[in-house]
């Protein structure tokens, strides 16, 4: 099992890349529609 520790680690590394991705949600909604 992951620790505690290593779920923050996770988040923080992630956390870049999902505001990257919510920024070009609506642009990839406009291609796909």
């Amino acid at each position: 099992m992951l620790g505690h520790g290593a779920v923050e680690v996770a988040e923080a590394r992630l956390a870049p890349w999902a505001a990257w991705v919510n920024c070009r949600i609506p642009l990839l909604a406009r291609y796909d529609m």
